[in-house]
């Protein structure tokens, strides 16, 4: 359970980065004028992965199948993507001109189908192998498993 929750967490960091990376739109930051989102993806990136690793913890403890695990967590991951990509519009494009926030929502719902597709897919796809390699494996506190 360990294993595989450190696996999913460093795929979710791996799989925001990306995600954030690329639908950044260009343009200075209102909030701390800098051109990047570098300054910030830490944190942008280990908030998913609490979160789906309690999610994940939780899940596994309800004994809910791998398939059903795999689900929920894409689809949350997916939500706080859609998200991070609304702020970060907002932050970059909207709070310079006059967008409406249901302008800004059009133009963010607009321009994430791309990252959003293939970051879901190398997340549902990374995340179905770590689900194989570790299935059935078992951390004991006492030696020999009683």
């Amino acid at each position: 359970m360990l294993k595989r929750i450190i696996y999913i967490n460093l795929l979710i960091v791996l799989t925001t980065a990306i995600q954030i990376l690329w639908f950044s739109p260009d343009g200075i930051s209102s909030a701390n004028m800098s051109t990047s989102p570098l300054s910030y993806i830490e944190v942008s990136c280990i908030i998913p992965a609490i979160i789906l690793s309690i999610l994940s913890y939780i899940l596994h403890s309800m004994q809910a199948a791998d398939s059903k695990q795999l689900l929920i967590l894409s689809i949350a991951l997916v939500g706080y993507w859609i998200f991070a990509n609304y702020v970060e519009f907002e932050d970059r494009v909207a709070s310079w001109s006059t967008f409406t926030t249901a302008e800004t929502w059009y133009y963010t719902l607009i321009y994430n189908p791309m990252p959003l597709i293939v970051c879901t897919t190398v997340f549902v796809v990374g995340a179905h192998l770590i689900f194989s390699n570790t299935r059935n494996q078992h951390i004991y506190l006492v030696p020999n498993g009683r």
